[in-house]
């Protein structure tokens, strides 16, 4: 009786007990869901585009740089590591930076350079661009070995393997390794570690071919330093490209001709055209300022104080002083005396100290210019301006140097040319362009000098005269 008694009771705590863990497990469950709505939210956002682009910006692709199309905003590249060729966009937002971590624009970078290239996102726009620090960049390089057979390359000691990937570049174009002339272009090469990568022809070649020169058989050339030779048929001759003083002698003939070697060109010398006797020589004074200046000719220091004798034909001058911009052009001697009277502009730094440390005044202008006893071009119209006063303008002109652009003198011809006192040369001859109002006086034996008053205006152009003819005593 009394096991039946407690049986009610028991039925009723299990029953309690089983509804405080209904309810616990219920309160748990609801919380568990209200955790689990967070949480993929969370993990959505490490998994979406912008987790993507943060990850693709830790990585980046080697590349070469083959070419740059500033319209379209791409550039061209070859990626090394996945050994083919594409393309990329950038724009104003993407960052061009040097090996040395400097701003750049992108017509900055070399074609050719090895670059590290960083993407913003799936679409090719690049985040970054920069030149690679782990690259090695070789200037100047001459005599380089190839082996084409072994793939291999040689700059001094030191040895290099290539792929079909190498990137050769001439003037900004892409050429074959076979165009390269070990013996006679100057390179720039670039690579990592032990491969190279690209090669850039800074200097090219050219071919030098003659006609006509039937007189000169059996006798010598010379080519700048680079051609000691017996003349003989068919004669040619592949150099670097640059200017060369060429000297061909035999018997009574010589010819002194001065040639442009232009890359991937072959310049035709003919010869019969410039051929003169070996008699003819021309007695040259040079009137150099300043007076410590050094003149070259044909690349050979020469004194010139006491007056030289020179072949008929074309000749390199090159003057220079310390402190002084350098002079440098090709004249043509082609007459019995010529005078020649070069001074230099001084350089913008000396002329900014000289304008700091003057007390008074402005500073004389510095002349420069020569004598080229040249055949004249064609007359030209100029503004001159007699002494009487005809034509003469109220406006004055600052008397400026300007030395990237020349007066030039082409009548009366042969006449002796003086500028504020200085002689310039025998015309056709020209100087260093000075703005302003001069007196140029013409003068020639046999003949009453005459002195004209300019204004030579400021308009960075070249100035021309072509004075009247001289009358004679």
């Amino acid at each position: 009786m009394k096991s039946n008694r407690w049986m009610p009771i028991l039925v009723m705590v299990l029953l309690a007990g089983l509804g405080t863990f209904v309810g616990v497990n219920a309160i748990l469950t609801a919380g568990n869901s209200k955790v689990k709505t967070v949480i993929p939210p969370k993990v959505q956002t490490k998994a979406g585009p912008a987790a993507k682009a943060e990850i693709a910006a830790e990585k980046y692709s080697l590349a070469v740089l083959r070419a740059i199309d500033k319209e379209s905003g791409k550039i061209g590249v070859y990626l090394v590591d996945e050994m083919r060729e594409t393309g990329f966009s950038y724009d104003l937002a993407t960052s061009v930076k040097s090996v040395n971590d400097e701003e750049l624009v992108i017509s900055e970078l070399q074609f050719g350079s090895v670059l590290e290239l960083v993407p913003r996102d799936d679409s090719g726009m690049l985040s970054k661009i920069s030149v690679s620090k782990n690259a090695w960049d070789y200037k100047g390089v001459k005599n380089l070995e190839i082996d084409e057979v072994a793939s291999r390359m040689q700059i001094g000691d030191s040895k290099f393997v290539y792929d079909a990937g190498l990137t050769v570049m001439s003037n900004r174009n892409i050429i074959s390794v076979h165009d390269i002339d070990t013996s006679k272009d100057v390179l720039e090469v670039r690579g990592v570690g032990e491969k190279i990568l690209s090669i850039d022809v800074t200097t090219g070649h050219g071919t030098l071919d003659f006609t006509d020169y039937d007189d000169f058989l059996g006798g010598s050339i010379e080519i700048g330093y680079e051609v000691f030779d017996d003349i003989a048929e068919n004669m040619k001759y592949v150099l670097r490209e640059g200017m060369y003083k060429v000297v061909m002698r035999n018997g009574q003939y010589s010819l002194n001709k001065v040639v442009e070697i232009k890359r991937d060109r072959t310049e035709v010398l003919r010869v019969a055209d410039y051929i003169g006797d070996m008699t003819k020589n021309s007695e040259v004074k040079f009137n150099l300022s300043p007076a410590e200046a050094i003149i070259y000719i044909d690349g050979r220091e020469t004194d010139t104080s006491g007056g030289i004798r020179l072949d008929y034909g074309e000749y390199m001058v090159r003057v220079t002083a310390e402190g002084y911009v350098p002079w440098e052009k090709v004249v043509n001697i082609s007459k019995p005396k010529t005078v020649m009277s070069i001074a230099l502009a001084i350089k913008k730094e000396e002329v900014a100290e000289q304008d700091e440390e003057a007390d008074d005044g402005m500073a004389e202008p510095d002349y420069s210019g020569a004598a080229q006893a040249d055949e004249n071009e064609g007359e030209s119209a100029g503004t001159a301006q007699t002494s009487d006063g005809t034509g003469e303008n109220e406006s004055t002109t600052a008397v400026r140097t300007d030395s990237t652009t020349v007066i030039s003198f082409r009548k009366p011809e042969g006449a002796t040319i003086s500028f504020d006192g200085r002689i310039v040369g025998d015309v056709p001859c020209e100087m260093t362009k000075v703005t302003g109002e001069h007196d140029i006086t013409i003068s020639m034996d046999g003949y009453e000098s005459q002195t004209y008053t300019v204004d030579i205006a400021d308009d960075g152009e070249d100035a021309i005269f072509s004075f009247p003819e001289l009358i004679k005593e």
